[in-house]
């Protein structure tokens, strides 16, 4: 039979490539990824559900410049007391947005971290959950949607863009935009 050889060949052809070591590997960087993600109270799912929803908008290129070199700055740790240290690096969510090819999740983290800079973050997962819904069900019957993610875990998103990119003082670019415009 064709098949049973075929099949014994395959077979044979994957004990010569060790890929069982690769996929561990792949799947413990993944875990991992997403167990420091859950830690920040942020989840990737919903992340990536935002980034569809934030991510196609453009960022201009000296916003960005300026948001990478305050958010990116490789931080310390600093002693509070005995036994309690604090680390001042980005967190995942803001380190995944910082690789090349992730700008979508670049823009969504800007933009996550000027509204919640503004806005209380319980009412901004309100109305970004609302206008999520609103978006699918206005949808053409043919679109293609994933689910809607709930109130709670968009506004642990939006809390962990805000505590990773607290560095940057986006009260002061607001001020200035304000004087601008003479306001």
């Amino acid at each position: 039979m064709p098949f049973d050889s075929q099949f014994a060949l395959s077979m044979e052809i994957t004990r010569l490539v060790p890929l069982g070591g690769v996929i561990n590997k792949a799947v413990d960087t993944v875990i991992k990824f997403a167990r420091d993600l859950r830690n920040t109270g942020s989840d990737i799912m919903v992340e990536a559900d935002l980034a569809e929803f934030f991510g196609r908008c453009r960022i201009a290129r000296h916003m960005e410049s300026s948001f990478r070199a305050v958010v990116a700055v490789p931080g310390g740790i600093t002693d509070l007391c005995d036994g309690l240290e604090l680390v001042t690096t980005p967190g995942p969510t803001v380190s995944r947005s910082l690789q090349s090819g992730q700008e979508h999740y670049l823009s969504t983290v800007i933009q996550c971290s000027l509204l919640a800079s503004v806005h209380n973050t319980s009412s901004l997962a309100g109305a970004i959950v609302f206008a999520m819904e609103q978006r699918r069900d206005q949808a053409p019957p043919n679109a293609e949607f994933q689910s809607v993610p709930g109130h709670a875990s968009v506004e642990g998103v939006l809390d962990a863009c805000q505590e990773q990119t607290s560095q940057f003082r986006w009260s002061a670019l607001l001020s200035s935009v304000a004087a601008k415009l003479g306001l």
